[in-house]
């Protein structure tokens, strides 16, 4: 099956089975938890691709 993963700075700190894609109607909330707290920080820069992306094709993105 297909996983599921989140980078950061190149390197994957979480992963887990990707089952489904989003539905229509999905929130995707950046910065903020599902209790509502909230990222008390910057976020400086923030990529979404909707397909998966080779560990060679992360590494590149952070030479940027």
């Amino acid at each position: 099956g297909a996983t599921k993963q989140l980078c950061i700075n190149g390197g994957t700190v979480a992963n887990g089975a990707y089952n489904n894609g989003f539905s229509t109607n999905t929130t995707i909330g950046i910065g903020q938890s599902l209790a509502g707290n909230y990222w008390n920080g910057t976020i400086k820069r923030l990529s979404y691709f909707p397909l998966a992306l080779t560990s060679a094709q992360l590494q590149a993105l952070t030479t940027i």
